[in-house]
């Protein structure tokens, strides 16, 4: 059940319509990053700057790209990054011959996704929260007390 691979513990009879149709857009985030991810690989820069890109989602990718291609001071995105900046950095404006409104419209289309996921993702909380305390069985809905510690873990792991 897709529910479970996000972590949710809730029984089937307690899943409703609303329910339903909030983890059906994370789905389809989640293929929506998957197939701009492909596409953002075949650019292959960060790879010819001998960044690890394993585990990256499609945003990750593309700020690391987008920096790489512009000669732009990087700010917010960057904090995506840990060891990895420095290399990106580095090869800032590099390949500015990317074509680059191609790009950005990739880019943008990374940002929207995710932030329609992580939407969603408190938006699920909140459902399964109501039907399990509707229910009478309210549980936790997952092992960190903390909510955006939560959602970070279920980011990740669906990206995995």
């Amino acid at each position: 059940m897709f529910l479970q691979s996000l972590d949710y513990n809730i029984e089937k009879e307690l899943v409703n319509g609303q329910i339903a149709e909030t983890a059906c857009y994370i789905y389809h985030c989640l293929r929506i990053n998957k197939e701009l991810l492909k596409c953002l690989r075949k650019v292959d820069y960060p790879q010819k700057e001998g960044i690890d890109t394993q585990g990256w989602d499609a945003l990750k990718y593309a700020t690391a790209v987008l920096i790489m291609c512009t000669d732009e001071p990087s700010s917010g995105p960057c904090q995506l990054f840990s060891e990895e900046e420095q290399k990106i950095n580095g090869g800032k404006g590099k390949h500015n011959e990317l074509i680059k409104d191609n790009f950005m419209i990739a880019y943008k289309q990374a940002v929207d996704v995710n932030q329609t996921k992580v939407e969603k993702l408190k938006e699920l909380d909140a459902l399964v929260k109501a039907a399990q305390e509707r229910s009478g069985r309210a549980g936790k809905l997952q092992e960190e007390p903390d909510e955006s510690e939560s959602i970070a873990k279920k980011r990740k792991k669906v990206e995995a």
